[in-house]
This record gives structure tokens, C-alpha cells and sequence, in this order.
């Protein structure tokens, strides 16, 4: 499988939207000013080359893990009910 990778320009655009939101999580509304580095931008759709601003969302470490953790958990459940998952 390959890596996906993000765009030339990501690391900008990470640091914009974070700061846009200024630096909390629009999740849990948790304020990362003091640890930015535990501030992440989610790519809503998945796919680190739509950096349109609707497909971001500025999210906390343990937010952003909970959303991948849903993410995986909707996946399984698709497979479980289809063909692949008999």
C-alpha cells in the first residue's frame, strides 16, 4: 500500500489553520497555545491532498484519535456487512 502524503505546502496550511482557530480544539474546545505540537489538523475526508478549508478540522491529540478510532470502527462495520465479511 502506498503512504499518503501531504501537499508541498502543508506544513503553512497546518500552522494557519491551527492558528485560525487559535490553537483549540474544535472538538473539546481544549486550548493547546502552550503545546501546539498536541494540536492537529484532521483531514475530514481522509485525503491529505483536499486541503480545502471545509475538509479541515483543528483537533486535539486525543480528539483526533477518537476520530480515526470511529473511522476504523465505521470501516469494520461495512465489512463485517458485506460479502468480505462472511
Amino acid at each position: 500500500m502506498l503512504r499518503k502524503t501531504y501537499t508541498e505546502d502543508w506544513l503553512v496550511i497546518s500552522y494557519r489553520t491551527r492558528a485560525a482557530a487559535s490553537w483549540r480544539c474544535s472538538e473539546c474546545g481544549a486550548d493547546k497555545s502552550l503545546a501546539r505540537n498536541e494540536l492537529h489538523v484532521h483531514h475530514r475526508n481522509q485525503n491529505p491532498q483536499d486541503n480545502n478549508p471545509n475538509n479541515l478540522i483543528v483537533l486535539c491529540k486525543g480528539c483526533h484519535d477518537t476520530a480515526h478510532e470511529r473511522l476504523h470502527q465505521r470501516y469494520s462495520d461495512v465489512i463485517k456487512a458485506s460479502a468480505w465479511g462472511k
